[in-house]
C-alpha cells in the first residue's frame, strides 16, 4: 500500500488560514454563527486526513467549500439543534423585538425555500451569493464551468418561484 507523501505543516496551516474567513461567510448562509465555527472546524479536521491534500491548493480549497457546505446542510437538518436554537432565541431579549422577529422569520423563510431546491442549485446559489466566481463554483461542485451560469439561472428562478408560491405578496406589498 502506497501512502501519500506527508503534507508540510506550513502548507496546511497556510491553506487553513487563507480559506477560513470565506468558509465561515459561506457556511453562515446556512447555519448560525456558532454552528458555522463548528462546521468549518470539522471540515479542517477532515482535511487533515483526506488524500486531497496531495493536490494543488485550488483543488483543496474547492474540496473545503464542498465539504463545509455539505456539513452545514447536515447541521441545518438536525432537528434537535434547530429546536435548541429556537428555544435560545425565544428566551433572549433582542434590542428591538419586532425587528428581530421579522429578521428571524425572513431567515427561516429563505432557509426553507433553499431546502426545497435541488442540491446543486442550492449550493450554486449559496456560493455565488457568497461572492465566489463561476470557476470557483465549478471547482467546488465538480461541474463544467460553462454549466454554472445555467445552473445559477435555474436556481434563481426556482428560488423566486418557490418563495413567491410559499409567501405570496399582496398588491400593497408590491407597491
Amino acid at each position: 500500500m502506497v501512502s501519500a507523501a506527508p503534507v508540510p505543516q506550513l502548507r496546511l496551516e497556510s491553506i487553513m488560514r487563507s480559506a477560513r474567513s470565506s468558509l465561515l461567510t459561506l457556511v453562515r448562509r446556512v447555519v448560525d454563527h456558532a454552528e458555522a465555527e463548528d462546521v468549518v472546524q470539522e471540515a479542517f479536521v477532515r482535511l487533515t486526513t483526506d488524500p486531497v491534500l496531495a493536490r494543488p491548493d485550488g483543488e483543496i480549497t474547492a474540496w473545503l467549500r464542498r465539504t463545509s457546505l455539505n456539513l452545514a446542510f447536515n447541521r441545518a437538518r438536525d432537528v434537535g439543534r434547530w429546536r435548541a436554537r429556537t428555544e435560545r432565541a425565544e428566551t433572549a431579549e433582542p434590542a428591538d423585538p419586532a425587528a428581530e422577529v421579522i429578521r428571524s422569520e425572513e431567515r427561516a423563510m429563505v432557509r426553507a425555500v433553499l431546502d426545497e431546491l435541488p442540491g446543486k442549485q442550492r449550493s450554486c446559489l449559496l456560493l455565488r451569493h457568497a461572492g465566489y466566481s463561476y470557476l470557483e463554483i465549478a471547482e467546488t461542485l465538480d461541474m463544467p464551468a460553462g454549466s454554472v451560469g445555467t445552473t445559477l439561472a435555474r436556481a434563481e428562478r426556482a428560488f423566486k418561484d418557490h418563495y413567491l408560491q410559499a409567501h405570496p405578496r399582496t398588491d400593497q406589498e408590491t407597491r
